[in-house]
């Protein structure tokens, strides 16, 4: 059907089907926002668990700072690597089923 808008991308993007490059980002980036979350949940329930000026055996002030460097290492890397395979723009903040800049499809 030559009138789908997949098969009009893959006609502007040369037959190349970008899907199994997206699949691979999307799994980074989910690395990238799960370490994020398992450390502020942690940090949240050892908060409540035991009040103590510690996160699991290291210093709040210590932890933070992680915290702190995992938050800026996670934006950097999710502008980095939250892009469409084949225009390179930043896809935003869902998981689209195609580029809004090229219409390739990503899912």
């Amino acid at each position: 059907m030559a009138g789908r808008p997949e098969d009009a991308s893959q006609a502007r993007r040369g037959g190349v089907d970008y899907r199994p490059k997206f699949r691979a980002l999307l799994r980074r980036q989910s690395v990238l926002v799960g370490a994020l979350v398992v450390m502020g949940v942690a940090s949240r329930l050892e908060r409540i668990d035991r009040g103590q000026p510690t996160v699991f055996g290291v210093p709040r002030d210590v932890y933070a700072i992680g915290f702190g460097a995992l938050v800026v290492i996670v934006l950097i890397g999710t502008a980095v690597n939250w892009r469409c395979p084949a225009c390179r723009r930043l896809l935003g903040f869902s998981v689209p089923r195609f580029c809004r800049k090229c219409g390739v499809p990503l899912q």
